[in-house]
């Protein structure tokens, strides 16, 4: 498949924010499969829409200037101009202007039709040049902007925690989310703004009140992590990859009881049940799954923890091993090391066999493999997955996450 880009990121990174909407200054085309993913991935109440209500014609996000052939010969001010004023009376919040790759050949001045509207104090731009980035810094880059832009020095409050790297395009995220909620009360500390993943306007304000930054996904938040750190004194806990499997939760709990000098004992306890449930629930299954192949394609940060897991707590064999076009030298390096360590190290960015018996990787190829019979099982550990709908919690971060690879394998190998 071709790998989002980081102009989709960077619209999902606004996206993810409750009271920001996104204005696309483009063609209707561009905004209609956005929209979509935007409603499947984070739906939110609101008033109908008919389609004759200018720059929404129907669709209740991401409204959309609608340039037509002609203006990119003319111009299309006019018609930012226009929207911007139409679509302030309608959204009470952040409004950030995004161009399509298109539209900014055209070259309107968008800064100054904000400024035309009286919207500084509401209003931005994000960068045309996205397209050429990959979908993680798209992200990153975008809620870079938003942070710099709104937030500001706030005086600190002990043991109040951050959470960058969690974003609405994750398999689950709302119970990835409620999972990292959890630990984080369970030892005792305050959970402040999760940047980008649910989050609103006032949460980002007071984000620089955080004494830490925890990391989920090291390779959607990398420079804004930074950002924090030199600009508010926010620390950083992260271990390079994301708490993906037993093993990694584990990990995940241990570093912050080291760099918070939290107790760890109940969220650790926590684990343990979720670990006694599917050690039973192992033991009533008559699966041997050892030594059965499986390739992944997932971002470095799913990848690394996941392969690690699944060769050592179940025995499987990795076929081929890739990161999504994504970098993260933490966990690309550490994956290449464990593979190295059991010999394995030739299949890393190994081409996919014809066959396997089971592919990891994003929601529409896993149901593609498995429909054309390259696989036994396709598991979806993130986006695009529009073909699927999933009614019950399946996360691949945290304790319902692990259950949930593991139901996805044992139920299907045993076949």
């Amino acid at each position: 498949m071709v790998n989002p880009d980081g102009f989709i990121g960077a619209v999902m990174a606004v996206e993810g924010i409750e009271d920001a909407t996104v204005l696309m200054h483009g063609p209707d085309g561009c905004r209609k499969n956005l929209t979509s993913l935007s409603n499947k991935v984070y739906p939110r109440e609101g008033p109908r829409i008919d389609l004759g209500t200018p720059y929404y014609r129907g669709l209740n996000r991401i409204p959309c200037t609608g340039i037509v052939s002609t203006d990119y010969i003319h111009g299309a001010y006019r018609k930012l101009e226009d929207a911007l004023r139409f679509i302030q009376t309608r959204e009470k919040g952040l409004i950030v202007v995004i161009p399509s790759p298109g539209a900014s050949l055209i070259g309107d001045d968008v800064s100054k039709a904000i400024r035309e509207c009286g919207l500084e104090d509401r209003a931005m731009v994000m960068d045309s040049n996205l397209i050429s980035m990959p979908i993680n810094l798209g992200m990153d880059k975008a809620l870079l902007k938003i942070v710099s832009t709104v937030a500001s020095d706030q005086e600190k409050v002990k043991n109040r925690v951050n959470v960058l790297g969690l974003n609405i395009l994750m398999k689950d995220w709302k119970a990835a989310k409620e999972f990292v909620n959890t630990i984080l009360a369970l030892m005792g500390l305050e959970p402040g703004c999760f940047l980008g993943a649910g989050c609103t306007l006032e949460e980002i304000r007071r984000s620089p009140s955080a004494e830490y930054n925890l990391i989920i996904a090291p390779e959607y938040c990398t420079e804004i992590a930074q950002f924090y750190e030199e600009r508010f004194g926010v620390k950083t806990i992260d271990m390079g990859y994301s708490p993906v499997g037993f093993t990694a939760i584990r990990e995940f709990i241990d570093l912050i009881a080291e760099s918070t000098g939290a107790d760890p004992g109940m969220a650790t306890d926590y684990v343990r049940g979720y670990e006694a449930r599917a050690y039973d629930s192992m033991r009533s299954c008559r699966v041997d799954v050892r030594g059965r192949g499986f390739v992944i394609d997932a971002e470095p940060s799913i990848c690394y923890p996941l392969v690690r897991w699944m060769t050592d707590y179940l025995s499987m064999a990795p076929l081929s091993v890739r990161f999504k076009g994504m970098h993260n030298e933490v966990a690309e390096s550490k994956a290449m090391e464990y593979l190295d360590s059991i010999g394995l190290s030739e299949r890393m960015d190994r081409e996919w066999p014809e066959y396997a018996d089971t592919v990891i990787c994003d929601g529409n190829t896993a149901q593609l493999c498995e429909l054309s019979k390259h696989c036994r099982r396709g598991v979806d550990v993130g986006f695009p997955s529009i073909t699927n709908t999933d009614f019950r919690r399946s996360p691949v971060i945290g304790c319902e996450g692990a259950l949930y690879l593991l139901d996805r394998l044992m139920n299907s190998l045993g076949n």
